[in-house]
C-alpha cells in the first residue's frame, strides 16, 4: 500500500466518521455533504431546493429531503416564503459549525 493510497482512505475515514456526527449515522452521505458544504460556505444566503439543486447536481427529491432533514436536526434555518421553503446554514449546536469546518478542510485536502 502507498503512502498516499494510505493517506486517502485515512481522509475517507475522517470524512465518513466526521459526516456520521453531523447526521447521526456511521455513513458519509455525498450528497447531504455537497449540500452542507454549499450552504455553510455562504451562511448568510438563503437557498431554495432549485438553488441547491443547480449546484450540487443530484436527483432534485434527494435534494429537498435533504435540506428539510438537516432543517429538522437544527442545523439548517427554514424559512417558507409563499409556496417555497428557503434554507440557510444556521445550526442551533456550535459543535456542528466546527464539524462543518472539519468537513470542509478535508475535502479541501482531497482535492
Amino acid at each position: 500500500m502507498t503512502q498516499q493510497s494510505f493517506n486517502q482512505g485515512d481522509e475517507r475515514q475522517r470524512i465518513a466518521r466526521i459526516s456520521g456526527a453531523i447526521y447521526r449515522r456511521g455513513n458519509s452521505f455525498t450528497g447531504a455533504n455537497a449540500i452542507l458544504l454549499l450552504l455553510s460556505g455562504n451562511p448568510h444566503t438563503w437557498f431554495n431546493s432549485a438553488t441547491v439543486y443547480e449546484v450540487v447536481k443530484s436527483n432534485r427529491s434527494s435534494v429537498s429531503q435533504w435540506l428539510e432533514r438537516l432543517a429538522e436536526r437544527k442545523i439548517l434555518a427554514c424559512e417558507v416564503r409563499g409556496a417555497e421553503a428557503y434554507y440557510k446554514f444556521s445550526p442551533v449546536d456550535e459543535s456542528i459549525w466546527k464539524q462543518v469546518t472539519e468537513l470542509r478542510d478535508t475535502y479541501k485536502k482531497n482535492r
